[in-house]
């Protein structure tokens, strides 16, 4: 009888996954179709890896390298474009969604499917899901060797965390939260063990990188062109898009629930229960990490997953209810509270398209932009300072892409004239087919003139104003005229 029970059990969290994996597929369906994302970095992942396959040679499509990522996607963008690479990554989502559970089940959380269902539609990962950007990969790799680690395969595990690594180098911090389930006995030996075959194993995908040439100027090109904030401008980075990376209603109600269940926050703490311990610092890990490299949201992915089993440990089911409730509005309703301009925030009270849908309306608006800026009627000997690499060129069939071989202008350090590539490195310009017309990343001042004296007529994105004047570092205005087509907001 027992077995039986176990059998029916079984087939009904089965059909259960399955219900979930068709919804979810269901759900990404509009954003599969709508290009390699919103963010210019998957634009410049699928250019890379066009350029991987046609030349058969390792390139990055940014610093530091993200090689496995990189060299697994390159097949999938060449194949099939935006809809198999974006498809795929989705895949590996659903494989995620899976381990997910399976860790759940483990650790015997009993709100079990309310937080796999609200892992698979929380809004950070409803939109990662669909783009062409290393997170879901990571993810995926973490969760897996946390899964493994669970089940006592630290070998395999540590292998997985060295894989993750060499899908964005951060992630081998994860292997730090896995010390805190292991025995007693033996603790350092073991610790001394995983962390070697991890580095190793993200090691051995980095060679590709270190060993490439060009490796030693992109690390000054990088370290050249860190934004060094003021200690208040970082604290303000990181509070804001640590709570805006689940929602204003979602971060209040994990506080309040969580102040409501503190006695059980005390309990296991008390008990030193050691898988609440390696969640509590997964999460206070990352955040460390974050306050350092506070630019993008989407840093605080891995997060997510152990967020939400420590939140299955520490509350009740009603108060589990109210939490995902929250998280999942952001979805669809945003309750910001700051006006966004490029360098000028304001506190702003406002109710906004939540972060799925406003994701959704920036990809369509992309679209439409790429197709808007290349069919203006510009005249011959024209420049365009657009702000955007491969977000506007790549796959936008009005242009044609200018590579390395073929520079507008011969280099500086040879003729003295203007190398646009020396002022933006991997962010060569493109060409209006059929005309003497350019769009490039940026000019700086010296650039604009010498374009000026040869007779071209400058241009630049008036919504990316603010933007290339904080690149450049002098009044566009001077020295070329506004381009407003007002379709492609900050």
């Amino acid at each position: 009888m027992k077995f039986g029970r176990l059998a029916v059990n079984s087939k009904i969290r089965s059909d259960n996954l399955i219900i979930l994996i068709l919804l979810i597929f269901i759900s990404r369906i509009p954003f599969l179709l709508s290009g390699y994302g919103s963010d210019g970095d998957a634009w410049r992942i699928a250019y890379n890896a066009s350029k991987i396959w046609e030349t058969c040679t390792y390139s990055i499509s940014r610093f530091p390298g993200f090689p496995l990522y990189e060299l697994m996607i390159t097949p999938f963008v060449a194949l099939g474009g935006s809809i198999f690479s974006n498809t795929v990554t989705l895949i590996v989502f659903c494989f995620g969604v899976i381990i997910f559970d399976k860790i759940l089940i483990l650790l015997n959380i009993e709100s079990r499917r309310i937080i796999l269902w609200t892992f698979a539609f929380i809004p950070l990962l409803w939109k990662s899901s669909t783009t062409t950007l290393d997170y879901i990969w990571g993810l995926t790799f973490i969760l897996f060797a946390y899964y493994l680690f669970l089940n006592h395969k630290y070998a395999s595990s540590a292998v997985v965390i060295g894989l993750a690594a060499a899908t964005r180098l951060t992630n081998i911090i994860f292997i730090l939260p896995l010390f805190f389930l292991i025995e007693r006995e033996g603790r350092w030996k073991n610790i001394i063990i995983i962390s070697f075959i991890s580095i190793v194993s993200a090691f051995l995908f980095y060679l590709p990188v270190i060993f490439r040439s060009g490796a030693l100027e992109d690390l000054q090109i990088y370290i050249a062109d860190i934004r060094h904030y003021l200690f208040i401008q970082q604290s303000a980075f990181f509070i804001y898009r640590g709570i805006y990376s689940v929602g204003l209603l979602g971060f209040i109600a994990i506080l309040i629930c969580s102040y409501l269940s503190r006695n059980k926050i005390k309990e296991l703490i008390q008990a030193r229960d050691k898988y609440f311990i390696s969640m509590m610092a997964a999460i206070v890990i990352m955040f460390i990490l974050f306050f350092v490299l506070a630019d993008e949201r989407e840093y605080l992915i891995p997060i997510i997953p152990f967020l939400l089993l420590a939140i299955g440990m520490i509350l009740p089911r009603k108060y589990i209810i109210i939490t995902s409730v929250c998280l999942l509005s952001y979805a669809f309703i945003n309750i910001d509270i700051i006006e966004h301009n490029f360098s000028k925030q304001k506190p702003r009270l406002s109710l906004t398209a939540g972060y799925v849908i406003k994701d959704y309306i920036e990809r369509t608006k992309l679209l439409d932009w790429r197709v808007k800026v290349a069919s203006h009627p510009f005249r011959d000997s024209s420049i365009v300072m657009i702000g955007a690499g491969p977000l506007y060129f790549y796959e936008n069939l009005l242009v044609q892409h200018t590579d390395a071989e073929k520079k507008l202008f011969p280099d500086r350090d040879s003729t003295g004239e203007i190398n646009i590539y020396k002022t933006y490195p991997e962010k060569s310009p493109s060409r209006l087919l059929s005309r003497n017309v350019f769009f490039v990343y940026a000019l700086c001042r010296p650039e604009s003139d010498t374009f000026l004296e040869r007779g071209y007529h400058l241009y630049y994105l008036a919504d990316k104003k603010e933007y290339l004047e904080s690149c450049v570092r002098y009044d566009l205005s001077t020295k070329a005229e506004p381009l407003d087509l007002q379709i492609l907001g900050q």
